[in-house]
C-alpha cells in the first residue's frame, strides 16, 4: 500500500503533487536566478568612495582600518603573551617563520593538526621548552608573573588566583574578537558569519576534517557551503587565504596561547571535557554570527565612524570593490569550470575532474582540487595587495584559470 502511496504521490516525472511541486520549484529557482536586484552601490568619479545606502567608506580609509586592526591585535597579542615592559619582544617570544612551516592537508587522524607534523619540530621549539609550556614555564620562572597568577594557600598549597585567570580570559576573547574580524576582513571575498565561526584547527574525533591549513607560508582556511544544498545535496568548498600579518598572529595563538589558555581552564576551573576544535569555541559548539556583528559595528563604530555597518553590508561592499579594483574581476560566488586543462582534456577528462580523481598529491585534503586551490590564493594575495599588505602579484598576462593549471 505504501509504494502504491509513494508512486502516486511522490514519484517525480508522474502526474502526482509532489511532481507539480518540485517543477515550479525549478521554475521558481529560474526566475530568481534570471531576475537582478535593486541597486544600491554608487562610486565616486575617481572609483575611491563607494556608497551602499547610507554607508560611505572610501578605499584610504578601509586600508587604514585594517592597518589599525593588524597593530591593535599585535598589541594584544603580546599583552597575551605576558611581555613585560622592559622585556623586548625580539628577545623574549620565540621567532615563528611561516615559510619553514609545513603541512599535511591529508591526515586525518583525530586531534591533529600543522602543530603536531614532526616536520615542525624545529621550527615551533623554543630552547627546550616544548611549545604547550612556553607561557606556563613563563609563569613560574618569572617572578612578577608569579606574584600575579599564584598565591600560597594556608595549607602551604600553590593556588591560581581566580581573578587574574578571569582577566586573562577575558583578555584572550578580546584577542579573539579582533582576530575574527582581521580574518572576515583580510582573507578575501568575506565569508558568512555561520562558515567563519566554524573554523576547526583540529581534527574531531567524529571524523570531521580541520579547516585551517598552511600552505606556502600563509595560513588557508577551508569553509564549504552552498545557499541550495538542500536543492542539489552539494557543497561548495571554498579556499581563502591570511597575508602573512594576519597568520603569524593566528599561527601564534593556536601555538603559544592555546595550550596555556586550555591548561588554567583544567587547574583553576577543573575542566573535564576534550579540547574544542573550533578557533572561536563556545562550549560544546562555537561562537554565533551576531558576536561578529557586534564587533565589525563597535569597530566600525570607533575608526570609521559608521554606527551601522553589518555583514550583509560589508559583503557587498567588499564584492564591489573587488569588482571595480581587482584585476581577476571580482569576487564571485564560486569558480566554475577551468578554461585551460588541454593536457587533461587529451586524456579525455575535465580539468576539475582529472584533479579530484588523478594524479592527486598524497598530502591533498579529502574535497580540495589544487587547481582552484591556486585560483582562490591569487584571489586572496590580490586583495591583501589591495589592503595594503606588501604581497604583490606583479602583471598578470593570462587568465587565472590559465595559470592555475
Amino acid at each position: 500500500m505504501l509504494d502504491d502511496l509513494r508512486k502516486r504521490f511522490l514519484v517525480q516525472g508522474s502526474r502526482s503533487p509532489f511532481d507539480w511541486a518540485y517543477k515550479q520549484r525549478q521554475i521558481a529557482r529560474r526566475i530568481a536566478s534570471n531576475t537582478t536586484g535593486t541597486g544600491a552601490i554608487v562610486w565616486t568619479e575617481d572609483c575611491q568612495r563607494v556608497a551602499y545606502h547610507e554607508i560611505s567608506l572610501s578605499m584610504g580609509d578601509l586600508r587604514d582600518f585594517v592597518a589599525t586592526q593588524v597593530k591593535l591585535a599585535q598589541r594584544d597579542l603580546e599583552e597575551l603573551l605576558m611581555l613585560h615592559p622592559e622585556e623586548r619582544r625580539s628577545e623574549v617570544i620565540p621567532p615563528l617563520r611561516l615559510y619553514k612551516l609545513e603541512d599535511n592537508h591529508a591526515n586525518n587522524e583525530a586531534g591533529w593538526s600543522f602543530l603536531k607534523d614532526v616536520r615542525n619540530v624545529e621550527a615551533l621549539q623554543h630552547n627546550t621548552s616544548g611549545a604547550g609550556r612556553w607561557l606556563m614555564d613563563r609563569v613560574i620562572r618569572h617572578e612578577w608573573l608569579s606574584d600575579e597568577f599564584l598565591s600560597l594557600a594556608k595549607s602551604d598549597r600553590i593556588k591560581w588566583r581566580r581573578k587574574r585567570v578571569e582577566q586573562y580570559f577575558q583578555d584572550v576573547d578580546l584577542f579573539l574578537e579582533r582576530l575574527l574580524l582581521l580574518v572576515h576582513i583580510t582573507s578575501g571575498q568575506p565569508a558568512r558569519g555561520t562558515e567563519l565561526l566554524t573554523l576547526r584547527h583540529m581534527n574531531t574525533s567524529n571524523g570531521h576534517h580541520r579547516s585551517i591549513f598552511i600552505e606556502n607560508g600563509l595560513v588557508g582556511t577551508v569553509t564549504s557551503y552552498h545557499k541550495g544544498y538542500n536543492v542539489t545535496g552539494t557543497l561548495k568548498i571554498i579556499h581563502r587565504y591570511l597575508p602573512k600579518e594576519v597568520s603569524e598572529l593566528l599561527v601564534y595563538y593556536l601555538w603559544l596561547v592555546l595550550p596555556f589558555w586550555q591548561k588554567l581552564d583544567v587547574l583553576v576551573y577543573e575542566r573535564k571535557e576534550s579540547p574544542s576544535p573550533y578557533v572561536w569555541p563556545k562550549k560544546a559548539g562555537s561562537w554565533d554570527s551576531a558576536r561578529l556583528s557586534q564587533v565589525l559595528r563597535r569597530e566600525a563604530t570607533i575608526h570609521l565612524k559608521i554606527s551601522n555597518l553589518n555583514i550583509p553590508m560589508y559583503r557587498h561592499i567588499a564584492i564591489a570593490i573587488s569588482r571595480q579594483h581587482l584585476k581577476c574581476g571580482g569576487f564571485k560566488r564560486d569558480y566554475g569550470p577551468l578554461e585551460g586543462g588541454i593536457a587533461e582534456q587529451q586524456a579525455a577528462h575535465e580539468p576539475l575532474f582529472a584533479g579530484a580523481a588523478y594524479a592527486r598529491g598524497v598530502e591533498e585534503a579529502p574535497g580540495h582540487v589544487k587547481a582552484k586551490r591556486l585560483q582562490y590564493r591569487l584571489v586572496s594575495r590580490e586583495w591583501h595587495t589591495f589592503l595594503g599588505f606588501q604581497i604583490g602579484l606583479g602583471a598578470r598576462k593570462r587568465a587565472l584559470a590559465e595559470i592555475a593549471v
